[in-house]
């Protein structure tokens, strides 16, 4: 009676996110005895607060006596988080293995895929996702951007929509809808995916990019393009092609001392906008100036 006591205890600070003093309580808890449920919610806890190696010895302990697709999958966390990817790959294919059917394993399986540039093989993860769950939104989403970036558009159309369809306020699906309006040249529908996009708290930075581009170069709107690349920079200051262009555009008006402040910092934050302004076509008269010299 008291390991239970001790248990629903620990619980309540789970529920409540105090996992430091639910480690406690499960400590004393384990001092009577452990059931596997409880040690894997424990393994919880102590990801949560990056005892990471802990987790492992705790999740192997528990794979001897349960070997199931869940307890791979929480291995396979583990080592994302500890970045052995190759590790977590090995284990996110055992879950599968175990349960065909356990798409949060696939997906995430499929975002290693991605970061490896595997991407035929994450596209592969999110066709059999589909299979179980059709109106996944990740899936949805992430097939659309596949077909966007090969230009299959058409095809790309009819998983975004699916996604927007699902959760239209989900984070991405608006930005990717802007994108893809853009590439077939519907401009009015790209500003409005690309506006709110931004409404997001947690917006795609390169939302404001494209939408500041849309009124430069298709609305002829300066002003609007300048205030947009300004916003942007307020919430995403690490994101050297908004200062770029930025500066770019005053380039273009001959602001030479203005725009070369900002594409220095945009030169301090990614260095590889330095090669890229070599041969960019709108700095050709103002690579010719003291002001780009003095930046080099």
């Amino acid at each position: 009676m008291e390991y239970r006591k001790l248990i629903e205890e620990a619980l309540k600070k789970v529920h409540e996110e105090k996992y430091e003093e639910a480690i406690e309580i499960y400590d004393k808890a384990f001092e009577e005895q452990i059931e596997l449920n409880d040690y894997a919610t424990y393994a919880i806890c102590q990801h949560a607060v990056k005892n990471y190696e802990k987790v492992e010895t705790i999740l192997f302990e528990i794979l001897e006596y349960s070997d199931t697709s869940q307890v791979n999958q929480m291995i396979a966390i583990n080592y994302s988080s500890m970045g052995n990817f190759v590790e977590a790959i090995e284990y996110f294919k055992k879950a599968i293995e175990l349960d065909p059917e356990n798409t949060d394993a696939r997906l995430s399986l499929s975002g290693l895929y991605e970061e490896f540039t595997e991407e035929e093989l994450a596209k592969d993860e999110y066709d059999k996702i589909l299979e179980y769950e059709p109106d996944n939104f990740w899936a949805n989403l992430n097939l659309g951007s596949y077909y966007e970036k090969s230009n299959q558009l058409n095809l790309s159309y009819n998983y975004l929509s699916k996604a927007y369809q699902i959760n239209p306020d989900e984070k991405m699906i608006n930005y990717n809808l802007g994108v893809y309006y853009s590439k077939v040249k519907e401009f009015d529908k790209a500003k409005f995916f690309y506006q709110e996009e931004i409404k997001n708290p947690e917006c795609h930075p390169y939302a404001y990019l494209n939408l500041a581009l849309l009124y430069k170069d298709v609305y002829k709107d300066k002003d609007k393009s300048r205030k947009t690349y300004l916003e942007g920079i307020d919430r995403y200051n690490e994101i050297g092609e908004l200062w770029y262009n930025l500066g770019c555009l005053y380039v273009v008006d001959k602001d030479y001392e203005t725009g070369a402040s900002y594409i220095k910092r945009s030169f301090e934050i990614d260095q590889t906008l330095i090669e890229f302004s070599k041969t960019d076509v709108e700095l050709e008269e103002f690579r010719t100036t003291k002001n780009y010299k003095d930046i080099i």
